[in-house]
């Protein structure tokens, strides 16, 4: 048993009953032609600089699906389109998520996160809170490129743990040795959320999401 949902914008911005909306602390998205995988529409989003823990800007969407049984695994998969920096800053000692899925009731959770440096990176990034908290990282082997459309999918698997991101069609496996913890609410969430310090901004297009969760 699945649940999915499908959002390529081409319609405009989806119901926010749907997929709740969060600007925060003057990041900002909107509908944009400027730049479509699929026309004429796509998510635009960007997140300014965050100084500390109190100036974490957030634009994003979300979906929440809840049900009876218990949730096998979560994917999201998107094309994602970043622009270019705009400058050279010091490196972030924070980073930027660009695509979330999380367990709700275990409050456990899977990022692909982007951090600018020298050089900059991408990551998977885990929080497993089962019993005792517990969190990984695992380095993309490369960057996205900045201008153009990357097709990328984020799959966590609850009886592993093994959170799985394919970028270009390069797949990237983080096995932490232990699950998330059984659930039945899932949340997929979109577009840039800062975390910690990041000294420069970050924009980019999102386009053709797939949310699916598995039962």
């Amino acid at each position: 048993m699945a649940d999915f949902r499908c959002l390529d914008f081409d319609m405009g911005l989806p119901p926010t009953s749907t997929w709740a909306p969060t600007q925060s602390n003057g990041a900002t998205f909107s509908l944009s032609t400027a730049a479509a995988a699929s026309a004429p529409n796509s998510f635009f989003a960007s997140v300014p600089a965050a100084s500390d823990a109190t100036h974490q800007g957030a634009a994003t969407l979300a979906w929440t699906e809840v049900a009876a049984a218990a949730i096998k695994s979560i994917t999201v998969s998107a094309q994602v389109n970043p622009t270019n920096p705009g400058g050279v800053f010091p490196p972030w000692s924070g980073y930027v998520e660009v695509l979330c899925v999380k367990y709700n009731g275990a409050d456990s959770e899977a990022c692909l996160e982007y951090q600018y440096g020298s050089p900059s990176k991408l990551t998977i990034h885990w929080i497993y809170i089962p019993s005792a908290a517990a969190q990984g990282f695992c380095d993309l082997p490369a960057l996205w490129t900045a201008n153009v459309w990357n097709p990328v999918s984020l799959t966590l698997v609850d009886a592993t743990g093994i959170v799985t991101v394919t970028l270009n069609g390069q797949t990237t496996m983080c096995n932490p040795s232990f699950g998330p913890g059984p659930d039945t609410s899932a949340t997929v969430t979109i577009g840039p959320h800062a975390d910690a310090t990041t000294t420069g901004s970050w924009s980019g297009y999102i386009d053709d999401v797939v949310a699916y969760v598995s039962r």
